[in-house]
């Protein structure tokens, strides 16, 4: 097939409904982009409205063809799961399918704190607030993929960084609040932990679709990936942060010459999105984690422990049932 071109490798998505979340720079504007030129209505999901509306005036104005699809923006804050819920259910009301949902927004590499739900405020916005607003969208998407010939996924960003994890426990809300304090990089560890409870959620989610049979959600693809060192603004502002000095300038040197472009960056979402291999090649890519170039990695590590991945999933229910989210 040669390297992946999103206008020859993507389907036509015209009819289709997705959202993006962090949809306004980096990735997900990328993302959205070129699923939005394949036809797809898509949700740019996001906190700010103003800036929402300004990537739409961009995205018009840098052609929304061929497919000519739809951008529109839909209100979504990941700091607090409850308002994560209360996005999905006002998304409910607008419309009667969901064809693809991109986990993309994220936070990187912030200071700790504590944030909603008393839990580590990095894990609240890149874990369990995707994981509220997923879980309330996830009977339209079954919905949707009873149609005559659906194609629904679920994409989750997660990172390589993961691999930076080699101990962890998820049995008590305390397990998600490790500070790392004291210890070298410990705002890259707070972030890489997040990424690993990503792939580890993915994993479970896409287990107990693929015994949903009655309902549609086995009919649903879940992927996660790695999209590669890419240089967004969030990059830009915050990475060469961790170091100083002299580092700090050459780090900031080297990305800049070093990482993907951001559309390069978002082939990986855009192909695990929409492209047709991933659909005639179901049960290959579906509970697969994909690094650049498309490619299924193994993972290592905790990532491959399915008990983990079930804790995980039962600490958040516990702790949102707590809550009464």
């Amino acid at each position: 097939m040669g390297k992946f071109d999103p206008i020859r490798d993507v389907q036509d998505l015209t009819g289709k409904v997705a959202i993006v979340t962090g949809a306004t720079s980096g990735i997900g504007y990328t993302t959205t982009q070129q699923l939005l030129r394949k036809g797809a209505t898509v949700y740019l999901a996001a906190r700010n409205e103003e800036k929402a509306k300004s990537c739409i005036e961009r995205l018009k104005a840098e052609g929304l063809g061929p497919g000519n699809g739809k951008p529109v923006f839909h209100r979504l804050s990941l700091d607090d799961p409850r308002d994560a819920k209360a996005s999905a259910e006002g998304f409910l009301k607008r419309e009667e399918r969901l064809d693809i949902l991109v986990n993309n927004a994220a936070t990187f590499l912030t200071p700790y704190k504590l944030g909603k739900l008393g839990c580590e405020n990095d894990t609240v916005v890149n874990q369990i607030s995707p994981f509220v607003f997923s879980n309330v969208l996830l009977p339209l998407m079954k919905k949707t993929a009873l149609h005559p010939s659906a194609d629904v996924r679920i994409v989750i960003v997660a990172s390589d960084t993961y691999k930076f994890i080699k101990d962890i426990n998820l049995t008590s809300k305390e397990d998600l609040n490790v500070s790392y304090e004291g210890e070298r990089f410990e705002s890259m560890k707070r972030y890489a932990r997040t990424k690993l409870l990503n792939i580890l959620w993915q994993r479970e989610l896409s287990r107990r679709l693929k015994l949903s049979t009655e309902d549609g959600g086995s009919n649903i693809i879940v992927i996660s990936l790695y999209p590669g060192g890419v240089y967004t603004e969030g990059v830009q502002e915050t990475f060469p942060g961790i170091f100083s000095g002299i580092f700090k300038k050459l780090v900031a040197v080297f990305i800049r010459f070093a990482a993907m472009t951001p559309t390069e960056g978002a082939y990986n979402s855009t192909f695990a999105a929409a492209s047709l291999k991933v659909r005639q090649e179901k049960e290959k890519y579906n509970g697969a984690y994909l690094v650049p170039g498309q490619k299924i990695a193994k993972l290592s590590g905790p990532a491959l422990n399915e008990q983990l991945a079930k804790d995980l999933w039962e600490l958040q229910e516990r702790i949102l049932e707590d809550e009464g989210i």
